[in-house]
């Protein structure tokens, strides 16, 4: 039975609470909030004093005269020069939270028009925008600052103006998500096989607009050779390297186990064509269960932090409006419920380090499931 009206808004209610006071207020936290934005601020310094973040002893010697702090290696692309310098107009923190929040509420609004279009009444929109608001890594990305909640809001809305031919903004959009390439870059593979040119021209264009000063400062190649050398380096860090229980993703759970793993990018790649090509064979899936699988063959082949997984609305919103029967929609709750137990708390229950990356296993089986469900969908007519 369905909760009365009034009622329907007391979970994301709480789901919003939560978040402010634990993302936005550090209740249960250490540290400053939204911390990361000094690694935008600093590297947009580093730049217009003609150096290069890249290096990390000049990052850090620049970090250390602007009162940053202690920092790490820098692994953002050039275009991320224009951000830094947005965050540097006002209280970088500041902006940078209320630039993480209102990327979240684009979210939601897309996660509750996707189930308004499908029919589902309003208490379980409104538990679905809780579900978003009130997942710990929505609050941890919040609090830390980090991008991926801006990036995978560009990823899904570029996506969205794409489907209804609006190419400038979507391609402003993808060149955003362009920040964090190991997000979008499955995404922009498939603008290029769909031939979405005028929208990947604006996209170049505004990337390349927003790292013109590392590109006037330092030269045409240096800054992007700089950011590859960069992204190595952080990749080595201990936080940051493959097989840290933090880390989703087939070659984290290899390397956990210590078996060698390649490069799985150009899986990742061939995934997508063949994605693409079924998507014309099988009408049937829809486009967010398209995009969602785009971005979960980005997490599972190619790279994702745990707080990256607000990537998964797509994929699970799809698999919501799949769900026929209750017993589907128990299992996809399990699966939500299971992707958001903290790390923390299966490691001091003694798991062992392999089963911490049950979250990479929980996705694969989603991923599983989306073709499936929507192939039942179509047998019974086919039938008929």
């Amino acid at each position: 039975m369905a909760p009365s009206s009034r009622l329907a808004y007391v979970p994301p209610c709480v789901a919003l609470a939560t978040l402010l006071a634990t993302g936005v207020l550090g209740v249960g936290r250490h540290g400053d909030l939204a911390a990361d934005h000094r690694y935008y601020a600093v590297a947009a310094a580093t730049w217009l004093e003609g150096r290069t973040p890249y290096a990390l002893e000049t990052f850090q010697q620049v970090g250390e005269d602007l009162g940053a702090g202690e920092l790490l290696s820098y692994a953002y692309p050039p275009n991320s020069f224009g951000f830094g310098v947005l965050l540097r107009l006002g209280p970088s923190a500041l902006l940078m939270t209320v630039l993480t929040l209102s990327a979240l509420a684009a979210i939601v609004y897309w996660c509750v028009r996707q189930m308004t279009r499908a029919g589902f009444p309003l208490w379980e929109r409104l538990m679905a925008a809780a579900l978003v608001l009130g997942n710990p890594f929505s609050a941890h990305a919040v609090w830390t600052g980090n991008i991926s909640i801006v990036v995978v809001a560009a990823v899904i809305w570029a996506w969205t103006l794409s489907k209804t031919d609006h190419w400038f903004g979507a391609g402003l959009l993808a060149s955003v998500a362009l920040m964090k390439p190991q997000l979008s870059l499955l995404v922009l593979l498939w603008f290029v096989l769909d031939r979405r040119w005028k929208l990947l021209l604006v996209a170049a264009v505004a990337a390349l607009a927003a790292a013109s000063v590392p590109i006037a400062m330092t030269g045409w190649t240096e800054p992007f050779l700089g950011w590859l050398g960069a992204v190595q380096q952080y990749s080595s860090e201990p936080i940051s390297r493959y097989g840290f229980e933090y880390i989703i993703g087939i070659r984290s759970i290899l390397a956990a186990a210590g078996v060698p793993c390649p490069d799985l990018l150009p899986l990742a790649v061939l995934a997508t064509a063949a994605l693409y090509w079924s998507r014309q064979r099988f009408p049937d899936l829809s486009d967010q269960a398209c995009l969602g699988l785009l971005l979960g063959l980005s997490a599972v082949f190619i790279y994702a932090h745990d707080y990256d997984l607000v990537m998964l609305v797509p994929l699970l919103v799809s698999l919501w409006c799949q769900a026929k029967t209750r017993n589907q929609r128990l299992l996809l709750l399990a699966a939500i419920f299971a992707l958001c137990i903290p790390a923390r708390l299966l490691r001091a229950l003694g798991t062992p380090s392999l089963l911490l990356h049950w979250r990479t296993l929980v996705l694969l089986l989603l991923m599983g499931a989306t073709p499936r469900m929507f192939l039942a969908r179509r047998t019974p007519s086919a039938a008929d």
